[in-house]
């Protein structure tokens, strides 16, 4: 099949099936797609790249696609993409693309990529815009037979409730109509993979089937507990070649959990999530990791197919995708299947990394991704227990959503969240920072004027006050992994320690600038003397020679010198010291042996 770039350059992708049932049933897709198509009365926008690749070789011969298939007993698919008039890399290809998007939707793309996207409420009342989203969703589905199945489900509760509109506008910067089109996706997604019942409510862990838990207790696909640099929540894949046998409907409903999850943090809407791949091929045998090898090339396939339905309509956007791996026929191979299966949106904010392990952290770090917290040891096993916490902790939230009880617990801390406990990671916390630099730091002055306890209360009250209006939180971490707010009354403490911690710090560092700018060591009087003696002495055998009578007096007694001093003395710790006394020190000396050497070097 031949894709076409919009310079001009076209990529083909041949692919080989055993049997002519995929070559149907791709077929009836592209029917499907087509007839789609036709049946749209509105322009609603879509994009060319969407269309799913072939599994059987595809030519293009005056405007038609012929199908064939082979009789292959080595793999069920083997996909091929090789560049086409244009010579290039697919990447180069990508980068063109880029180029040649309009200026606001290639910037839009690099802020997202980087995190770098300030974006804020709409100044619109939030009714007006919740009710053009309803008309062009309710439009959308009474025009289009491909979401017929869906009239009849747009009363339910969940379809109508306002945090999951505003997830689908957010996703689309506010654009209800690109919202709606977002919106009916997901519907029948979810429709089509767990069926109706979930139309009613959110996804959840017992939805899932006892194998498709087995694999995500592996933590090949994680949401992260942390947050890059912008506050985003962070989605890693840490195998793309992880099952032969994983079908594009566990990929689909495994993925549409994590980011229906991801999505319910308010920063992670408006931002978008990140995600990465870590292809980690020291845990996989040499001959599944050739780019050559069908079986690579087939799961990637359907890796890439299922991340382009979720990405077109999960209730978060996709704000930056970084494919990193060790193996470059490794990188190769996935950058053709994401070419081929992702839209344009997502190719634009796709970011290929391949190296070292050093060279890619540099190159994570330079995006705002703390490297030195992915869940990755030294020889590339995965660390599976925050994974396993996370999911306690969803269970027991799940749980009290089914008995009508709201618990109260935060998986993932804000960047600007306060944090409770010791360590570098909470000291080192964006939040715990900010707090200390601007509160503490810059309140101090006020806070230790204040003479009563009162006085300091009212202190804490205020920055309390200040840190509340800023939607952020003072928590502390449980044991099981989970984050809880503090009381008022703890939090003042916390505050006031702080305070205390501060003037305590500034003090010690006073007294030792103040120490290093005024002390000096002065060795004793009487050694200063001799040194100075010693000094005069070694000047005057450097500029007088010897007399002439003294030289055969000096070859018979070489030991003898008329000018020889008594040796300098030398500190214990001067690195001439030991070398000098080292066969005189004995075994049972105190440590640094002052009180000997110094009786040795007076009786010697």
């Amino acid at each position: 099949m031949e894709n076409r770039f919009p310079n001009g350059s076209a990529v083909h992708c041949s692919i080989l099936s055993p049997s002519p049932s995929p070559i149907k049933a791709w077929k009836r897709e592209m029917e499907d797609d087509n007839s789609d198509n036709k049946s749209r009365n509105y322009d609603y926008p879509r994009d060319p790249s969407l269309t799913p690749s072939p599994p059987p070789e595809a030519v293009t011969a005056k405007g038609r696609l012929e199908f064939h298939h082979h009789g292959l007993t080595t793999s069920p698919i083997v996909a091929t993409a090789t560049a086409g008039k244009q010579k290039g890399t697919v990447e180069s290809q990508i980068k063109a693309e880029i180029e040649a998007l309009p200026e606001e939707e290639r910037l839009q793309a690099e802020t997202d990529v980087r995190g770098e996207n300030p974006v804020g409420e709409p100044l619109r009342l939030a009714q007006i815009e919740l009710d053009s989203f309803d008309r062009e969703l309710t439009k959308l589905v009474q025009s289009n037979p491909q979401y017929h199945d869906l009239r009849s489900e747009l009363d339910n509760d969940f379809v109508k409730d306002t945090q999951l509109r505003w997830k689908m506008l957010r996703a689309e910067y506010y654009d209800c109509r690109r919202a709606a089109l977002r919106m009916a996706k997901f519907l029948e997604l979810l429709q089509e993979v767990f069926g109706s019942y979930l139309l009613m409510r959110p996804i959840q862990l017992v939805d899932l089937s006892p194998e498709e838990r087995q694999i995500q207790r592996r933590g090949l696909q994680q949401l992260f507990k942390f947050r890059d640099h912008a506050g985003r929540r962070i989605v890693g894949c840490f195998d793309a070649y992880n099952s032969p046998t994983t079908s594009i409907r566990t990929l689909l409903r495994l993925g549409l959990y994590l980011l229906q999850v991801a999505s319910d943090d308010e920063e992670t809407q408006k931002q978008g999530v990140v995600f990465i791949f870590m292809l980690l091929k020291d845990i996989h045998p040499p001959s599944t990791m050739s780019s050559n090898n069908p079986f690579a090339s087939s799961r990637w396939h359907t890796l890439a197919k299922a991340l382009n339905r979720i990405f077109q309509c999960a209730p978060v956007r996709v704000g930056a995708i970084h494919v990193c791996s060790q193996g470059v026929n490794d990188l190769e191979t996935s950058k053709a299947e994401l070419a081929n299966q992702f839209g344009l949106k997502e190719r634009a904010r796709c970011r290929f990394h391949n190296g070292t392990s050093m060279e890619i952290s540099m190159a994570l770090d330079g995006y705002g991704i703390p490297t030195d917290r992915l869940p990755l040891k030294y020889d590339g096993t995965i660390k599976i227990e925050d994974h396993l916490q996370w999911i306690a902790v969803r269970e027991a939230k799940e749980e009290a959503f089914r008995q009508g009880r709201d618990l109260d617990v935060v998986e993932c801390p804000m960047n600007l969240d306060i944090l409770s406990g010791r360590g570098q990671l909470v000291r080192n916390h964006p939040g715990n920072v900010s707090f200390r630099r601007d509160f503490i730091q810059a309140r101090s002055t006020q806070y230790n004027a204040a003479h009563t306890r009162d006085e300091k209360n009212e202190i804490a009250s205020v920055i309390l006050n200040d840190i509340a209006a800023m939607n952020r939180r003072f928590l502390k971490q449980h044991p099981s992994g989970y984050w809880s707010e503090l009381e008022r009354k703890v939090a003042k403490e916390k505050v006031m320690m702080a305070f205390r911690e501060y003037r305590k710090s500034q003090k010690l560092e006073e007294s030792r600038s103040s120490s290093s700018s005024t002390t000096s060591y002065q060795f004793p009087p009487h050694i200063q003397q001799q040194s100075s003696s010693t000094s005069s002495s070694h000047q005057l055998q450097q500029h007088q020679p010897l007399p002439h009578h003294l030289h055969h007096h000096l070859h018979h007694h070489p030991h003898h010198h008329p000018h020889q001093q008594q040796q300098p003395y030398h500190h214990p710790y001067h690195p001439h010291y030991h070398a000098g006394h080292r066969r005189a020190a004995s075994d049972d000396s105190p440590p640094g042996g002052n009180e000997h050497h110094s009786k040795r070097f007076k009786s010697g």
